[in-house]
């Protein structure tokens, strides 16, 4: 039995010892309704009304059901997966939490490890081996592009100062 189940089996008793003129909204249909047309669950009574909660539930309805909520939510859905991305992008792209950039900005001096210009925070780039993925420092653009260009390749990058030494 899945977690939910437990919960509306659990719930099949009537609360008791509640206040008068308790009520709580629907996260779904956004109606306040009295706390007894909620599902407790571990102590806690559920964001969706039951009559919600049964909807969501029944697999017939589930898939029409997030459909229409996708459309009616869609600008605020877009809203937060931008700032849910914005928040995990260092996790997902490089394994490293927004900390770890702090802490090597820091240890930067706010400077690009290569150049030494100043880090601005829209211009930062996060280098790392494109083999291991593994994490090298932060760079401004310029220099990020530049080792781009060059593929991570010591050999390429050794003949390129050869060749600015000697023309």
């Amino acid at each position: 039995m899945n977690g939910l189940q437990d919960c509306l089996k659990l719930e099949s008793a009537p609360n008791v010892n509640l206040p008068i003129g308790t009520e709580k909204r629907c996260s779904r249909c956004l109606e306040t309704k009295s706390i007894n047309e909620f599902y407790k669950c571990k102590n806690k009574y559920r964001k969706l009304c039951k009559n919600c909660q049964r909807k969501a539930v029944n697999k017939e309805n589930r898939k029409e059901y997030i459909k229409k909520y996708n459309k009616e939510n869609e600008r605020r859905l877009q809203e937060y997966r931008k700032k849910w991305f914005q928040k995990n992008k260092y996790r997902l792209n490089y394994n490293i939490t927004s900390k770890d950039v702090d802490n090597m900005l820091i240890k930067q001096n706010y400077k690009c490890a290569i150049c030494d210009r100043p880090l601005i925070e829209t211009k930062r780039n996060i280098d790392h081996n494109h083999k291991t993925n593994k994490v090298r420092g932060l760079l401004c653009a310029k220099c990020n592009h530049g080792l781009g260009m060059f593929n991570d390749d010591l050999n390429l990058l050794k003949k390129a100062v050869f060749y600015i030494k000697n023309n």
